[in-house]
C-alpha cells in the first residue's frame, strides 16, 4: 500500500521531468534597448545541446528553411499574423569569406499600416566552444533597412557544478524610431515570447536528440 502511495506522490514529477517552461529571468528596457534574459534546464546531456547548437548554427547559415521543422518551429517567422509586428524570412545566403549572412525578408506593422517589403539585412551567427562543459552562439543583426536598429544575442550551454545541462538566452534589441517607443508590455508580447519559443525549441531538440 505504501509503494502504491508512492507512486501516485510521485507521478506528476515523473509525467512533467524535463518539461518545465523557460524562466524569464529579466525582461527591461536599458536606455533604448530592450533586454531579455531567459534560462531553461536540459534533460539531456550537455553533449546533446551542443550538438543541437551546431545544428542550428550550420543550418542557419546553409538551409534556413530546415530550422521551421524544429528551432524556429512557432515564432511566426512565415508571414504569421502578429498584432504588432509581423515578420516573413524570404531569402538567407551566407558568404564564408566575410562569415556574414545577407538576407530579405517583409516587414509589417498593422497597427499602424506599415509594409516594408523585401527588407534587406544582415547578420552574423558563429559557435564558440572555448572550454570543456560550455559553448555559446553569438547572434547580431549588423544592419536591418527598416523597423530594427539591431539585435545582439548570445545563446549558451552550459554544464552546471552539480551535473546539469542548461541553456542561457541573453539579448539587447532595439527598434527604430518610431516604433521603439513600444511599451515594456508590447515588446513582451510581440517580440521576447519568440525568443522564449526559440529556446524551448532548442530544449526540446536536445532532449529528442538525434531525432531531429
Amino acid at each position: 500500500m505504501k509503494k502504491l502511495m508512492f507512486f501516485w506522490v510521485m507521478l506528476p514529477a515523473l509525467l512533467f521531468a524535463g518539461t518545465l517552461p523557460p524562466e524569464v529571468l529579466q525582461s527591461d528596457k536599458d536606455g533604448g534597448d530592450f533586454v531579455s534574459s531567459i534560462k531553461v534546464q536540459v534533460n539531456a546531456s550537455y553533449e546533446q545541446a551542443e550538438n543541437v547548437f551546431e545544428r542550428f548554427v550550420t543550418q542557419y547559415k546553409e538551409c534556413l528553411d530546415s530550422l521551421f521543422d524544429w528551432a524556429l518551429t512557432g515564432l511566426d517567422l512565415q508571414g504569421e499574423d502578429n498584432r504588432l509586428i509581423m515578420v516573413n524570412l524570404k531569402s538567407h545566403h551566407f558568404n564564408p569569406e566575410t562569415g556574414l549572412v545577407a538576407g530579405e525578408m517583409d516587414l509589417c506593422v498593422p497597427i499602424l499600416g506599415q509594409k516594408f517589403p523585401d527588407t534587406r539585412f544582415v547578420t552574423r551567427i558563429d559557435l564558440h566552444s572555448e572550454q570543456a562543459g560550455h559553448s555559446t552562439v553569438s547572434y547580431a543583426m549588423t544592419r536591418c533597412e527598416k523597423i530594427i536598429d539591431h539585435v545582439d544575442a548570445s545563446l549558451e550551454a552550459m554544464l552546471t557544478a552539480d551535473g546539469k545541462t542548461e541553456l542561457h538566452f541573453n539579448v539587447r534589441f532595439k527598434t527604430t524610431m518610431p516604433y521603439n517607443l513600444m511599451s515594456k508590455k508590447q515588446y513582451r508580447e510581440n517580440v521576447e515570447w519568440r525568443f522564449v519559443q526559440l529556446v524551448s525549441n532548442l530544449r526540446d531538440a536536445a532532449e529528442k536528440y538525434p531525432e531531429v
